[in-house]
């Protein structure tokens, strides 16, 4: 078992949001989404360009998720996937094993 001491995982987690790589794409996705029966019936599309992110963390390269759903004409950027990774669990959980925040400090958050 490897453990890491609280500055290393500090440090970890302060290189991890420098190494975030973000590639977007090029060509324009959609999405569709119909409601509604009959003359009701009614069919959305939503346009948005979407993109791929990475980052390095205790030597490994992860590539990070990509959202569910985005905004019309939303185009997803490299900052989008630094505070996603700032408000992941697993980014809070080893801040707070770092001492770089506390529970009532991720308590004050939500």
């Amino acid at each position: 078992m490897i453990t890491h001491s609280s500055e290393e995982v500090c440090e970890q987690l302060m290189n991890a949001e420098q190494t975030i790589s973000f590639k977007p794409d090029t060509v324009q996705s959609y999405t569709t989404e119909t409601t509604g029966k009959g003359k009701h019936k009614k069919t959305d599309t939503t346009f948005y360009y979407s993109g791929n992110a990475t980052l390095s963390l205790f030597g490994s390269k992860i590539e990070m998720p990509q959202p569910w759903s985005l905004e019309n004409n939303e185009h997803l950027t490299r900052e989008y996937f630094v505070k996603e990774f700032r408000r992941s669990g697993f980014y809070k959980k080893l801040s707070e094993y770092a001492g770089m925040i506390s529970n009532e400090d991720e308590a004050l958050e939500n």
